[in-house]
């Protein structure tokens, strides 16, 4: 089972042969499996565990921005998991 997630804001720098654009985003989620496996424990999704087992990114790029394609150039931190004591209660 994936869960993910991704807000991007972007605004245009300069035209350069294409329009180049900076962007700064988050990225959230993760991947588990549907039931137990021996090889990876821990792995299974629950809902009582999986909201702190999502891990969240942020960062920032750029984007050159071609009529009919996009070339992105990303750096990106790991941020942490999400503040679980704030979404549930």
């Amino acid at each position: 089972m994936i869960i993910e997630g991704s807000a991007e804001l972007r605004g245009r720098l300069f035209h350069l042969g294409a329009d180049v654009n900076g962007a700064i985003f988050i990225d959230a989620g993760n991947v588990w499996t549907i039931s137990n496996n021996i090889n990876r424990p821990g792995t299974a999704f629950a809902l009582n565990t999986f909201i702190p087992q999502i891990a969240v990114g942020t960062g920032v790029g750029l984007r050159f921005d071609f009529s009919f394609f996009v070339i992105r150039f990303d750096g990106v931190s790991k941020s942490g998991t999400l503040p679980v004591n704030s979404l549930v209660k």
